[in-house]
């Protein structure tokens, strides 16, 4: 019977005192790996902008319900609206005008204002870093170098990698697996429950984050 990755703890806030614990907790733990969005980002104001800008002049439900859903959960909602048959054109369409909002975002407004600090004492303390996201590789690459946090992890996982992504394991079994790690050297963040229950079933145990609420 596989092991199931259990809760060390959650943080509601990123101070210095939160840092100095994450650190102390990496000790032990020398493969971490981090969700994006939620996690060192927040970058959902981003896509409901460009759904929003998407859709405009077109009927369709209040857009108010989409913020938050996932791709396939908006798509259906107004599939009919854009005329487009398919979720990958609707994706083809929104990457682009998202890669081009990034562009012109302001970097401060997208990524936790301690999270360059976090990331950096990790490194400099030899702690390896991955990244594990669900996200589009077209969008997660430029929007991890806008906001200069690509630098920091040797591993960038996104749902192109993997042919099952969160809440199944597989993302997060394939960043062990590159560094090679045993399961118990490993430590995840992660924000949301699917994330949550991907580190559970991965066996590795996790750090739930919600400092973006805290903000």
């Amino acid at each position: 019977m596989n092991m199931i990755g259990k809760k060390l703890s959650d943080f509601s806030i990123l101070d210095e005192a939160v840092i100095e614990e994450i650190l102390a907790i990496a000790k032990t733990r020398p493969y971490i790996f981090f969700d994006m969005d939620g996690t060192i980002l927040n970058s959902e104001p981003l896509h409901y902008e460009v759904v929003k800008s998407l859709c405009q002049g077109k009927k369709i439900p209040s857009m108010e319900e989409t913020y938050g859903m996932s791709d396939g959960e908006v798509f259906p909602m107004i599939q009919e609206a854009l005329g487009l048959n398919h979720l990958d054109e609707y994706l083809t369409k929104k990457n682009e005008a998202l890669v081009k909002l990034i562009g012109q975002s302001d970097a401060n407004n997208i990524r936790h204002r301690n999270i360059h600090s976090l990331l950096k004492r990790l490194k400099d303390s030899d702690i390896r870093l991955a990244l594990v996201t669900a996200s589009q590789y077209e969008v997660t690459h430029p929007i991890l170098k806008h906001c200069e946090l690509d630098c920091y992890f040797e591993k960038i996982i996104t749902e192109r990698e993997v042919d099952k992504t969160k809440p199944d394991p597989a993302p997060y079994l394939l960043a062990q697996d590159f560094f090679k790690a045993q399961t118990h050297e490993c430590l995840i963040f992660e924000d949301s429950p699917t994330g949550i229950e991907a580190a559970q079933r991965a066996g590795i145990d996790h750090v739930v984050v919600k400092w973006f609420e805290g903000e």
